[in-house]
């Protein structure tokens, strides 16, 4: 993490949760920057030695190191062959990284039972190349490597070649830290022989299974998305039970989005010379629910964006008084389960309620917080102070 970021923060913060299409202030200031050392949480959440003045109501993370291992196969191909798990307490990468097939995420999302893929979780073509003719190709698995750090992290490496240029080889990490719910995905490309590589795309193809995209400025996560161009500081999904995000490590993606997929532009065009390389660093993020406001607070915490929380009481009408004399109707189905953050004068984020009482995770602002339903004036307003935990008490919507 950068000490300059924090300048950038208030621009940082408006990009993040504002609308896509409106105007940047500072025109070329990084929208996001995404520390590639992210997985250091102590320094993240705080500046390290210097502990926040609450942290009563925050649920902290297990403080258990992150794993790396061979799995059985999955899905309909698995016989005779073998996936590759990293995870830890939090979340849960499964990656299809056989010798002879392109290195794909067969899974991402919230820690699940051993050799569990989760049907609803996004899959994802790391590294695809696509020609100029059209053609579609991946990067070749040769060699897979695991290192488990004694730092509490983990690295799974991936040595690969171009499918249709041996001499144009890859080299992937994912790297997932202690605690972390954030992903660090670096590729190397190298063209190693006497003659240019041709122009390709380089992208990372996302499938969204049964999850609903969203960008920037967009509350409600829609499965209706046209093709598009998009460039912005991530593209995210929410699915049932979790969420996730794609950024780069300067925290601006380049995407093409439909309802199903996301194809995201790591360079249009790639063209290597001979016995040259090329890096691309990206991060892969996972929410702890099924909303917006989750997933966009693990980018600010991988940006070093200080945050706060806020405890958030919902209850029906008939208690009017927020004093939970009857907390049974406040979260039956009957009701939303959904709640509006505004920031800006703009609906900004979606928080899914788990349950009456729970913790929304925030950067230092003034935001409003309604019940999905409720006109904008029925917010109830709250302040988010970096490390401290505010309550506030929001009606459902009759």
């Amino acid at each position: 993490m950068t000490t300059k970021l924090a300048a950038l923060v208030p621009v940082l913060l408006l990009l993040l949760l504002s609308a896509s299409g409106c105007a940047t202030p500072g025109g070329a200031v990084p929208q996001i920057a995404v520390s590639p050392e992210a997985a250091a949480r102590s320094c993240i959440i705080h500046i390290c030695g210097t502990p926040p003045a609450d942290l009563s109501g925050v649920t902290s993370r297990p403080d258990a190191p992150a794993y790396v291992r061979a799995v059985a196969g999955q899905g309909e191909d698995a016989a005779n062959a073998a996936d590759v798990e990293l995870g830890n307490p939090e979340i849960r990468v499964l990656v299809r990284a056989r010798v002879g097939v392109p290195l794909e995420l067969l899974s991402l999302g919230d820690a699940e039972p051993y050799g569990h893929v989760t049907p609803t979780a996004p899959r994802v073509v790391i590294g695809a190349l696509l020609g100029a003719d059209g053609t579609e190709r991946g990067l070749t698995t040769d060699r897979v490597t695991m290192f488990p750090a004694e730092d509490g992290s983990a690295t799974l490496t991936v040595f690969g070649h171009d499918a249709a240029n041996a001499q144009v080889h890859a080299t992937t990490t994912l790297k997932l830290a202690r605690g972390d719910r954030a992903v660090l995905v670096s590729t190397t490309i190298e063209n190693t022989g006497p003659t240019p590589m041709d122009a390709a795309d380089m992208q990372d193809h996302v499938t969204w299974a049964s999850m609903r995209a969203f960008v920037p400025g967009s509350t409600r996560a829609s499965g209706l998305v046209d093709a598009r161009d998009f460039t912005g500081p991530y593209v995210a999904a929410v699915g049932e039970r979790d969420s996730v995000a794609f950024t780069s490590t300067e925290g601006e993606v380049l995407a093409t989005l439909d309802k199903t997929s996301a194809r995201i532009h790591l360079s249009r065009t790639l063209v290597l010379a001979p016995r040259s390389q090329k890096s691309f660093d990206r991060v892969m993020v996972v929410g702890t629910r099924a909303d917006s406001s989750s997933v966009v607070a693990e980018l600010l915490r991988a940006s070093g964006i200080p945050t706060g929380a806020v405890r958030v009481s919902v209850f029906s009408r008939e208690d009017e008084g927020g004093t939970g004399a009857n907390p049974a109707t406040a979260v039956t189905a009957a009701h939303p389960q959904e709640l509006i953050v505004r920031a800006g004068g703009a609906d900004a984020l979606t928080v899914r309620m788990p349950s009456a009482t729970f913790d929304v995770e925030l950067p230092e602002g003034t935001f409003t917080i309604r019940s999905k339903g409720q006109p904008e004036g029925a917010g109830v307003a709250v302040t988010i102070h970096a490390g401290l935990v505010a309550n506030i008490s929001v009606p459902l919507a009759r």
